[in-house]
């Protein structure tokens, strides 16, 4: 069986504040490859092609459980991970009715149906593209602009109230712009937040909290990894080269 690959990539800076990364999966194999999803914090829209033909394209809200994941047989997955600033300021809705959920795309979103599936580095390009026509004449509010900011560079390990404190916005209005634009708590957004952030240390064989990790100790620690994967620190570890191949797989910017 040969082996599958991942590629990541960084957004141009004109996506800074709305996207995350984009990545590729390919599977070569005659049979589907599947792994956990683990929640990473991020809505994504994701394009499945089989023999050069969009096969799949959908998107997905805030995942807040794990997942069970099917990579079809002979298959090239390309998808974009965006941040929260995305719903209202690119697409100009909310995805609260996608918590844990999926949404089939149609290919003219986008300009999908035309994109070149032989030339992925041309394909990501031509992706952003599209996405720029999206950005808002409107820039964002100061406050969601510096709430973004501060949660990807915080990665969870801040408390709801510090973050209030720090971007001057108050909690209820924080609670109220992510229950109507991603339809989860800022609160359960950070529990999602800091577990992915402890994956870059799990993958390592690192099963112990660090003091800026917000980790209450070593038992709060395996009881918010196994919420968020099913599985024990240990055996996340011990796994990821099949069940947990996206814990394997995720890079830090």
């Amino acid at each position: 069986m040969k082996q599958s690959t991942y590629q990541h990539f960084d957004p141009c800076t004109q996506l800074n504040e709305y996207v995350h990364s984009f990545w590729v999966h390919i599977n070569p194999n005659n049979e589907k490859d599947s792994f956990t999803f683990a929640p990473d914090g991020f809505p994504k829209i994701i394009i499945i092609y089989q023999n050069n033909q969009i096969k799949r394209y959908f998107k997905t809200g805030i995942f807040t459980e794990p997942k069970e994941v099917y990579v079809p047989a002979n298959s090239i997955s390309i998808g974009c991970r965006f941040k929260i600033l995305a719903p209202e300021y690119l697409f100009n809705q909310s995805i609260a009715h996608l918590v844990t959920k999926e949404e089939p795309l149609d290919i003219n979103f986008l300009n999908a149906k035309n994109f070149d599936i032989t030339n992925l580095d041309k394909l990501i390009v031509q992706w952003e593209k599209e996405l720029i026509k999206l950005i808002n004449i409107k820039k964002p509010h100061k406050n969601k602009l510096r709430l973004s900011r501060l949660l990807y560079k915080s990665k969870g390990k801040l408390t709801v109230t510090q973050v209030s404190e720090q971007i001057f916005w108050e909690q209820k209005q924080i609670n109220r712009y992510f229950t109507k634009y991603l339809g989860i708590s800022l609160k359960s957004y950070m529990s999602i937040q800091r577990a992915h952030s402890a994956y870059f240390d799990i993958k390592k064989g690192d099963f112990s909290p660090s003091s800026d990790d917000s980790f209450f100790d070593q038992s709060h620690l395996i009881k918010e990894i196994k919420k968020h994967t099913g599985a024990s620190p240990k055996f996340v570890f011990q796994n990821q080269d099949e069940l947990f191949k996206q814990i394997r797989n995720i890079t830090k910017k």
